[in-house]
């Protein structure tokens, strides 16, 4: 698409890299805030939350397989 005189429209100035990273950084922001809203609202301690995904990882190689191949 051209301007009316004639130079073609520029769109390095939307995807510059600096744009890139802030808007980047503005993202992962938002999905820090958001997410730690969210377990503010249900009520769950990060500590806690993290410990508990540690021991479901940890179980979940070391239970013997209840159904499948190997069971």
């Amino acid at each position: 698409m051209r301007r009316p005189d004639g130079e073609p429209r520029r769109l390095r100035r939307y995807l510059s890299k600096d744009n890139a990273v802030r808007a980047g950084l503005l993202t992962a922001g938002v999905a820090v805030v958001l997410n730690m809203g969210i377990n503010a609202i249900r009520g769950v301690d990060p500590k806690d939350e993290a410990a508990s995904r540690v021991k479901e990882q940890y179980r979940q190689y070391t239970e013997p397989p209840k159904h499948g191949r190997f069971s």
